[in-house]
């Protein structure tokens, strides 16, 4: 399932959920190729994708991450 996306002027990543663990995709976007795939299961790779600290955060926010943690903890899975 896709969750987020990390984009900077150098780096763009795709971050996926599968099962019980995260997936990044690195991407490079001047040879139009995947550079790189990551695995993990939490800390502090997940950092890049998290709003705490910004202006923008919102109750949908708060609402989506409260999700994606109880899903991991509980280790439900909606890709079955």
């Amino acid at each position: 399932m896709f969750l987020d996306n990390y984009i900077t002027k150098d780096v763009k990543i795709n971050c996926y959920a599968i099962d019980k663990f995260f997936v990044e995709v690195h991407y490079s976007a001047e040879h139009n190729t995947i550079t790189d795939v990551t695995s993990f299961k939490s800390g502090k790779d997940l950092d890049k994708y998290s709003n705490i600290g910004k202006d923008n955060w919102d109750k949908g926010d708060i609402a989506l991450v409260i999700f994606l943690f109880v899903t991991t903890i509980l280790g439900l899975s909606f890709m079955r």
